[in-house]
C-alpha cells in the first residue's frame, strides 16, 4: 500500500493568521448542523435516522498550507486556475536546510548544495525545504514575525536549475521583515524564456518523509483569477 504523509497545516476558526492577511477561516450564517436538520425532519417517518451537515465559511487564499501562484507577485503571471498542475504535482525532493535555523535567518545556496549532497538524490522539479521553522507554529508571533527564508542567491540557484515549485515549512520564502522580498520576485518574475516558479508555504512534517525523493501532490482549488489557494499537500 502506498504510504501517504499529510504535509498540510489544518484549518480551523481561530487559527493563527499572518498579519498581512484577513482573519480567517470564519464560519458564517447558513451553516447546517445535524442537530438542526434532525429537528426539521421531525415529521419524517425516518426521524432520528436522517440529518445533514453543511458549512459556509470565509477563507483567505493565502491561509494555512497554500499555493502562491505567480500572479501573487506579478500582474502578468499565471493565476491559480492557470497554473500548470504538472508544476505542483510530480517528482519532488525535500532538502534539510535546518542548519541555517534562526530568527530571520537566510538559507543560502551553500546550504542548498550541502543539503542536496547529504540527501544523495538528484534535484527534482519540485523542491521542498525543511528549515525546522515549523516547530514555532504554536508561537504565532514568533512564527510569522521572525520567520527565516531564502537569500536572493539561493532563489537564483533554484531558478537556474529548472525548479518549477519551491515549498517551505515557514510562512514565506522570504524572511520576516523583508521589504524587497527577493525570493518571491525571483520566482514570480522570471527572465525571458524561463518559467515562473510556484511557491508553497506553511508546510509541516517534511522531516517525516522517509526518502528524500518522492511523489508530491500540491494541487490548488481551481479558483479563477486569484493569486493563492489553500492546498492539501501530500
Amino acid at each position: 500500500m502506498t504510504r501517504v504523509i499529510d504535509l498540510t497545516w489544518p484549518l480551523w476558526e481561530g487559527m493563527p493568521n499572518p498579519p498581512a492577511h484577513p482573519v480567517t477561516p470564519k464560519l458564517v450564517s447558513g451553516t447546517m448542523s445535524h442537530k438542526a436538520t434532525a429537528l426539521w425532519m421531525a415529521k419524517s417517518p425516518r426521524y432520528g435516522q436522517v440529518s445533514f451537515a453543511s458549512e459556509q465559511f470565509l477563507l483567505a487564499g493565502h491561509m494555512g498550507t497554500h499555493l502562491d501562484a505567480p500572479y501573487h507577485g506579478n500582474p502578468e503571471g499565471a493565476t491559480v486556475d492557470a497554473v500548470d498542475l504538472a508544476h505542483v504535482c510530480g517528482e519532488a525532493v525535500w532538502l534539510d536546510v535546518s542548519t541555517a535555523f534562526g530568527p530571520r535567518a537566510l538559507v543560502t545556496s551553500a546550504h542548498l548544495e550541502q543539503a542536496l549532497a547529504a540527501a544523495g538524490v538528484a534535484l527534482a522539479p519540485i523542491v521542498l525545504l525543511y528549515t525546522a521553522w515549523s516547530r514555532n507554529r504554536e508561537d504565532p508571533r514568533r512564527y510569522f514575525r521572525d520567520s527565516m527564508g531564502l537569500s536572493e542567491e539561493a532563489a537564483v540557484w533554484l531558478r537556474e536549475r529548472g525548479t518549477l515549485t519551491v515549498g517551505v515549512d515557514a510562512p514565506s520564502v522570504d524572511p520576516g521583515g523583508s521589504a524587497e522580498v527577493p525570493a518571491h520576485m525571483n520566482f514570480f518574475r522570471p527572465r525571458p524564456g524561463e518559467p515562473a516558479i510556484c511557491v508553497i508555504e506553511n508546510l509541516i512534517r517534511l522531516e517525516e518523509i522517509p526518502g528524500h525523493g518522492f511523489y508530491f501532490v500540491g494541487a490548488p482549488l481551481p479558483l479563477r483569477g486569484v493569486s493563492g489557494s489553500p492546498i492539501r499537500a501530500l
